[in-house]
């Protein structure tokens, strides 16, 4: 091998714990993994959901599955209600969790505030009518759906843990909270919905930073450099 590419730091982290003997660090080359803006910016959008006045519309869109922090969803939805916070939560994706989620949401008496949209088609359509995108995940090599939620100019909520940190910049494309801290993601989520001007500012910051950092045609550029030395 004379060459690895990684899609994050966190990703060239891992090869190296787990194969340190294996591969030269030198070896490896991090090239993020791009969104086609010029693609996604021509794909069409529709109004998927329409809130009440002055609910704010929170998602989140992945598997259904411990590693994606799940559950943290649920109780989140939990936290922000006990604060009296006015919102929907909508929740794009399938998986082994679906069941015990929904349960989960009827034993913490938030059923009314969540709904599970299953496998979402137009991702872009879905992610265009949120106010703040949510990712709970305990662990992401590179998470695409950050990506294409910052492209759509939405203000992001995550776990500061593994690559999220490389995408999203906290206070400044969007906010980073203690891993498995609910209050602290309450916070978060609370911080930005209360400030419209705000969450505006974060949206065109994030747009701006995919454009930067992760565009296609970028990620195109570098392989060919790669390939070619």
């Amino acid at each position: 091998i004379t060459d690895v590419i990684a899609i994050s730091e966190e990703t060239r982290r891992t090869i190296l714990q787990n194969n340190s003997a294996l591969i030269s660090s030198e070896k490896i080359k991090i090239i993020y993994n791009g969104i086609d803006l010029q693609a996604y910016d021509r794909e069409q959008t529709i109004k998927i959901y329409s809130g009440e006045p002055g609910e704010i519309l929170l998602g989140s869109a992945g598997r259904l599955s411990q590693e994606k922090g799940s559950t943290y969803l649920i109780e989140l939805a939990r936290e922000l209600k006990n604060r009296g916070m006015r919102f929907k939560l909508l929740i794009a994706g399938k998986g082994k969790l679906e069941a015990q989620l929904k349960h989960y949401a009827r034993t913490l008496d938030v059923e009314p505030e969540v709904q599970f949209w299953g496998f979402v088609e137009n991702i872009k359509s879905f992610l265009q009518n949120l106010d703040i995108f949510l990712l709970p995940s305990l662990y992401e090599g590179g998470a695409r759906v950050l990506m294409e939620a910052m492209a759509v100019q939405k203000p992001v909520v995550a776990f500061n843990v593994s690559s999220n940190p490389e995408i999203v910049v906290h206070k400044e494309t969007g906010l980073l909270a203690e891993k498995g801290n609910i209050t602290d993601l309450a916070n978060c989520v609370e911080e930005l919905s209360s400030n419209e001007n705000q969450r505006c500012v974060l949206g065109k910051n994030a747009r701006r930073r995919i454009e930067e950092r992760f565009d296609l045609q970028k990620a195109i550029k570098e392989v060919i450099t790669l390939v070619e030395k």
